[in-house]
């Protein structure tokens, strides 16, 4: 996100830009696959495109489809970059989406409940061609253990209270104020261990779909990144 116009704001805006892809282009290395043999991809979350930015000119071949709850973002990514919008909705199994060579998650599932999580998974795992890669951020270890600082301060008195969540059952979910607390559609801060996120994937798609690379704090120092991939057959 680019919060404002500044020379800093500007660099840092471009610096997550590239990590990002620097992160997905570990993932397809860990998968077997390089950008160049990438046909289909989906960025879902994509926001106004910060991403996609950097990501769009390593695929110039690619069929793009861009995916958000703001259909006015998702709508300008595919304008500014040779894709086609689709528009999220806040219960996914009612997104209707292609198949995919490659997806990214940029910090979505850091906002998400376990109900969420579950949907969301599956309805990307099922979206994946064969040998397709789910490339996606979360806040693990790193934001976990570092609360007191981070996030302006904001969970600083449920610092020590989070992190033990974390620790315990491998994730840690904490909804914004004046949002819905409906499981499943509820929307807050998401702090997921690579365990959780691997049990998830197992019991979800029984061998299916496997996890090939945890990259901690692999975005921009910060988020961790992990890939899983399509076995054989599609999900």
């Amino acid at each position: 996100m680019l919060y404002d116009e500044s020379k800093p704001s500007i660099e840092a805006y471009l610096r997550a830009d590239r990590s990002a892809v620097e992160a997905i282009d570990r993932a397809l290395d860990s998968c077997g696959r390089t950008f160049e043999e990438i046909r289909s991809v989906l960025d879902f979350g994509c926001g106004h495109g910060r991403v996609l930015r950097q990501l769009r000119p390593r695929l110039p071949r690619a069929r793009v489809d861009t995916c958000d709850l703001d259909g006015s973002a998702a709508r300008f990514c595919a304008a500014e970059f040779r894709a086609k919008a689709i528009v999220s909705n806040a219960d996914v199994t009612r997104v209707r989406l292609g198949r995919y060579d490659l997806i990214w998650v940029g910090s979505v599932f850091t906002h998400l409940d376990r109900v969420g999580i579950d949907a969301l998974l599956r309805k990307l795992g099922q979206a994946l061609e064969p040998s397709g890669i789910l490339c996606f951020s979360v806040h693990g270890e790193f934001s976990a253990s570092n609360l007191t600082h981070l996030y302006g301060g904001h969970y600083r008195e449920e610092a020590q209270a989070i992190h033990r969540e974390f620790l315990d059952h491998g994730i840690a979910f904490r909804p914004y104020e004046g949002y819905t607390t409906e499981p499943g559609r509820a929307y807050g801060m998401t702090w997921l261990a690579r365990g959780y996120v691997e049990g998830r994937i197992d019991e979800l798609f029984r061998g299916a779909v496997v996890l090939r690379r945890f990259d901690p704090q692999g975005w921009d120092g910060h988020h961790d990144v992990l890939a899983a991939q399509a076995v054989g057959t599609r999900a």
